[in-house]
Order: C-alpha cells, then structure tokens, then sequence
C-alpha cells in the first residue's frame, strides 16, 4: 500500500505581533513542511504592517476585527485549517528544530497501534524568572505541568496539555 504523508498546518494566534518572533516561527514551521495560520487578536498592532508581509504560499494572516482573546482566535484558526494535523503554538514559544515535525511524527507512529493518539503535547521550557512575581508564580507549582521530570508516568503518556504546544488529529477536536 502507498504512504500518505499528512497535512500539518500550524495556528498561532498572536496579540503581541512581535515580527522577530513571528518571522522565526513561520520560518521553523515551514522548514519542517507545514502551513502556518498566523491569526491575529490585535488589528492596531504596531508591527502588523510587518507581519502581514510575512504572508507567504504556506503562511495565511487573518486578522480579526477586534481582540477577541486567544481562545477565540485560537479557534478561529483551527475552524479555518483542512489540514489532518493541527498544531497550536503561543506566540512566545520558540520551538526547536524539527519540534513540529515530531508531534506529526508521534501521532503517525501511534495511529496504527493499540494506543493510538487523539494529540501530542510538546515541552515548554519557561526563561529564567525576571522579577520575584514571576519567580513566585514558578515556585506555586503551577508550571509543573509544563516539565514533569522523566519517567513520572509509567506509560510515557502525560495526561493533559496546553495550547502553548500541542498537536491534535484535526478530526479529533472538541
């Protein structure tokens, strides 16, 4: 039987529009062979010029109306993919390389198993605390979640995620 290597369009909603960001995303996603949907939460953002002309055959920029929040507009772009594979990316999570082709990579692998997966969730790794907020909100365990220690789970299968990065079978979305 023949191969069919899926689609992989990667939503990123953005409110910051930071265009030096924006730009390493759209170009690491590329790289590792998918579409990007860049929505934006922010119609009046400084840099919009800029990041509009990052529009390219396998980036798309939407732009809503007005701020939605990044549930909506994160949503927004997901009703807009046709692709098999989503994955959702923050706009401040600079994934390494080949970090989207491994979620695509892992779901694959597990599609034809006993165990197969409805998504991935990726590692999210947070900059050192820039003041002792930051530092307070790390050390209240709410980023646990973000970098359990290896092995934690016996079968490898973490049991929630987030949307700064994770992918889903498109037709698994709810």
């Amino acid at each position: 039987g023949r191969t069919v290597t899926p689609t992989v369009d990667v939503v990123i909603p953005s409110y910051r529009c930071n265009l030096d960001v924006l730009s390493h995303l759209c170009s690491r996603c590329s790289e590792d062979g998918a579409n990007v949907i860049l929505q934006i939460d922010n119609p009046n953002a400084t840099d919009l010029p800029g990041v509009l002309a990052l529009e390219s055959t396998d980036v798309r920029i939407r732009v809503n109306a007005q701020n939605m929040g990044a549930s909506a507009t994160r949503n927004r772009g997901a009703a807009e993919s046709l692709a098999s594979i989503i994955v959702f990316l923050d706009d401040d999570v600079l994934p390494g390389p080949g970090a989207v082709k491994a979620h695509a990579d892992l779901l694959l692998a597990r599609e034809k198993t006993d165990c197969p997966l409805c998504g991935s969730a990726g590692r999210v790794l947070f900059p050192l605390s820039e003041d002792v907020w930051h530092e307070a909100t790390r050390l209240s365990q709410i980023l646990t979640a973000f970098d359990w220690p290896v092995n934690v789970f016996p079968n490898q299968t973490v049991p929630w995620s987030v949307t700064a990065n994770m992918s889903v079978w498109r037709t698994s979305l709810v």
